[in-house]
């Protein structure tokens, strides 16, 4: 029997019995609806995690602090660190971080903030990525970027916010006011006093604000460039970046060597993708179990269609079919209700991810958040899809297709 053939009986059948084969299409259109919602939703989560902490500059980059019980043996500023690209030569560059206390002025509104003293190129190792707005560069030296919880401060959206001018005033702490006055002591003859150093540090010129990132904790990022006279100031964090990926390690076990506290953003991801990847294999046990249930009712509605058309493949055998002619005629059959269920399973879960997707950002935006999305299938996995529904039909198929070819065609016109 040719292949057009045994496509036309099936066609035929499909309309004799259109709700019988509805119900079956839907049932397996259903199960891997589910697991297409569950493993686009574990892909979602995972690249939005993802992607709010990495940039490839941050995959490069070592984290590098003292541990408070060292402080009075190590310090982020040694000329070990300044050299360091000229001493090794797999690091391209060392960016510091230094911490102030701040006060931000708006209209009648003051509010207390940490400032973070970094260069531009400090973002791009660090992942900093803004929501609104940009970054600020080496030309804007009087530009700032802010937390969306600072903003809160000063009753203020992110729309609001950007664009607006601010006045800044850093706090010295006191362990910069008594370096530098040891130091002026160091310069001054015995007898002479120097002056008191201040405890502000005021700008005449207000801040912008042209850039603004999501984040839960209340902080500011101002061009380190722009505050003078805290060299003294020792740094917080230094981020150390490398030329490639085989140098993360190395480096990192040379500078833990020295004693210093190092951390790289590829064992968070590391850890991120354990959990991640523990959570697709729930999410895809869940999703064969609904698969096998689908696969059973397949089954069921194959075997009940098979004792119903045992007459007919009688006839057909007394005609002249072979028993190959119905194993292809009852193979094919489900094989395409198969098919049918895998391209229904995507588009139900297509339509069910989206809708869900557009639901819940409506409400953050209106909340006042940022639209994400929370599903993401990648295309491998449509494609597996498309490969599993398949097979799924084909192996649930073989038993009623082998069955049928071997029905007795004169035990088969005697069947009632």
């Amino acid at each position: 029997m040719k292949l057009r053939s045994v496509i036309k009986l099936n066609l035929q059948r499909f309309k004799n019995r259109k709700l019988r084969v509805f119900l079956t299409v839907l049932g397996v259109g259903v199960g891997i609806s589910i697991v297409y919602f569950l493993i686009a939703l574990a892909f979602g989560i995972q690249e939005l995690v993802v992607n709010k902490i990495v940039t490839s500059q941050s995959l490069l980059t070592l984290d590098v602090t003292v541990g408070a019980g060292v402080k009075d043996l190590l310090s982020l500023s040694d000329d070990y660190f300044t050299s360091l690209p000229e001493t090794n030569s797999s690091v391209v560059k060392v960016l510091p971080q230094k911490n102030m206390a701040a006060t931000l002025d708006y209209g009648d509104l003051v509010g207390q903030t940490v400032a973070y003293l970094v260069e531009p190129d400090f973002f791009g190792l660090a992942g900093v990525t803004p929501t609104l707005g940009e970054l600020y560069t080496q030309d804007d030296q009087y530009a700032i970027v802010v937390t969306t919880h600072l903003l809160k401060l000063f009753n203020l959206t992110p729309e609001e916010a950007l664009g607006k001018n601010v006045g800044v005033t850093l706090i010295v702490p006191k362990e910069l006011i008594l370096k530098e006055q040891q130091k002026q002591d160091q310069l001054l003859g015995e007898g002479e006093t120097g002056g008191t150093l201040s405890r502000k540090i005021d700008f005449t010129q207000q801040f912008t604000i042209v850039g603004i990132v999501d984040a839960g904790s209340n902080y500011m990022y101002m061009p380190l460039g722009r505050v003078s006279g805290i060299d003294a100031l020792e740094p917080s964090l230094l981020k150390v970046q490398v030329a490639d990926q085989d140098s993360v390690d190395p480096l990192k076990k040379e500078l833990q060597s020295r004693g210093y506290s190092v951390s790289a953003l590829t064992e968070t991801l590391d850890q991120l993708n354990q959990i991640f990847g523990f959570t697709q294999i729930m999410f895809t046990a869940v999703g064969i179990i609904a698969l096998f249930i689908s696969a059973v009712g397949m089954f069921n509605t194959l075997t009940i269609s098979l004792l119903e058309r045992t007459r007919e493949v009688g006839i057909m055998k007394a005609i002249g079919a072979t028993s190959k002619d119905i194993w292809s005629l009852f193979l094919f059959d489900s094989i395409l209700i198969g098919f049918l269920g895998g391209m229904s399973g995507l588009a139900l879960g297509f339509i069910s991810t989206e809708t869900i997707n557009y639901i819940i950002n409506t409400i953050a935006q209106r909340a006042g958040g940022e639209a994400v999305d929370l599903f993401s299938a990648p295309l491998w996995f449509i494609v597996l899809v498309v490969i599993s529904s398949f097979l799924m039909g084909a192996i649930t198929g073989f038993y009623p297709a082998r069955r049928a070819s071997k029905i007795d065609p004169l035990d088969a016109l005697r069947y009632e």
